[in-house]
């Protein structure tokens, strides 16, 4: 799996006992996960893949941090039996969370937590 700036997009690649695989590689857009215009700014800009839900299967947690025009944003693609899926994608944003301390919170700026 990667992140990288540009196309916005983050690759991933299944493993196994042997290794890295092609076999099962998706690939995840800012633009086809729900992004506002100007919103996949630095999508991909930290991802990690954990099984937040208890189920057994990796989840893909992607970050776009955003900018001073735009909210950052993090996305969860759940994970299924063939890897993480945009099908059921969760997206949080600063304002998903309450601010009454007034933090201004930042929304993946700092890389994913396991």
């Amino acid at each position: 799996m990667y992140g990288k700036p540009g196309p916005e997009q983050v690759l991933f690649l299944a493993g196994g006992p042997d290794g890295l695989s092609g076999e099962g590689a998706r690939l995840f857009d800012g633009d086809d996960l729900g992004a506002a215009p100007g919103g996949d700014a630095d999508f991909g800009s930290a991802v990690g893949l954990t099984d937040l839900d208890g189920d057994g299967r990796a989840d893909l947690v992607v970050a776009a941090p955003g900018s001073d025009t735009v909210d950052g944003v993090a996305y969860l693609l759940p994970g299924t039996a063939g890897g993480p899926s945009a099908e059921g994608v969760t997206r949080l944003s600063g304002d998903s969370f309450d601010d009454t301390q007034g933090l201004g919170l930042l929304m993946g700026g700092g890389g994913v937590a396991h």
